[in-house]
């Protein structure tokens, strides 16, 4: 049984609909206010349904193309955990994909369970991606593997980035770029954005970076000039 979450550790939703069922809600409430609460919570829900199918939207026009799936050991023995075992379930369709799919791991020690149907070792990750990307396979999609997305951006072999941003605050976790990855200038292809603030973004390599001098930068005042030693002797 799982213990019901205390007053203190519920939303205003949650605690509006707790109550309500249970009755404290409707038996203070007159007719005009139950209705516009059964009108509220209708909304909710459609928001939040709304809300959902954009998110399925996005991750089925992703893996409704053609694909192989690129990933790092840690990240390919979380699905070789799961993803064997989860056909037949509510994920059956995503499951069934990446069963009959291409699995290329990267591991540098080569010491990982390759057991996983049609699983291919990589060795150097950047060398080996630039060389698949001279066949006519499918796309290549990494999920995760932040170790590997460094590799990739420094080399210059990412062709799309898909970011989803939700509006929750975890605090400190993985840098989607480190120092290796190469200064590049990017295009929006696609954006959208759910009733609950999920966006979703495609971008592409556009080219270098264009460079702009900052008014003054040419003709900089005395005061600049030494702003600049200051800053060169604090260096």
């Amino acid at each position: 049984m799982t213990p019901s979450p205390g007053f203190d550790d519920m939303s205003t939703e949650q605690l509006m609909a707790a109550l309500y069922e249970q009755g404290s809600l409707r038996h203070k409430l007159r007719k005009h206010q139950l209705e516009d609460y059964d009108a509220w919570r209708a909304w909710n829900e459609t928001r939040q349904s709304k809300a959902h199918l954009k998110w399925v939207e996005e991750i089925g026009a992703l893996f409704g193309q053609p694909y192989d799936l690129l990933l790092g050991r840690k990240t390919y023995e979380i699905f070789a955990a799961h993803w064997p075992y989860a056909e037949g379930g509510p994920d059956d369709e995503i499951a069934k994909q990446f069963n009959r799919i291409t699995k290329y791991v990267a591991t540098r020690s080569g010491n990982v369970d390759t057991s996983w149907n049609k699983t291919v070792v990589l060795g150097d990750v950047a060398k080996d991606v630039a060389k698949l990307k001279q066949d006519d396979g499918p796309p290549l999609i990494t999920q995760g593997s932040t170790e590997i997305v460094h590799a990739l951006l420094a080399a210059g072999l990412v062709d799309e980035i898909r970011v989803f941003t939700f509006p929750l605050l975890l605090g400190k976790g993985k840098r989607l770029f480190d120092a290796t990855s190469q200064a590049r200038a990017y295009k929006l292809t696609h954006s959208k954005v759910s009733p609950t603030g999920l966006i979703a973004a495609t971008y592409v390599p556009s080219g270098e970076i264009e460079h702009m001098t900052i008014r003054g930068a040419e003709n900089p005042s005395k005061a600049e000039l030494a702003r600049r030693e200051k800053w060169k002797r604090e260096d």
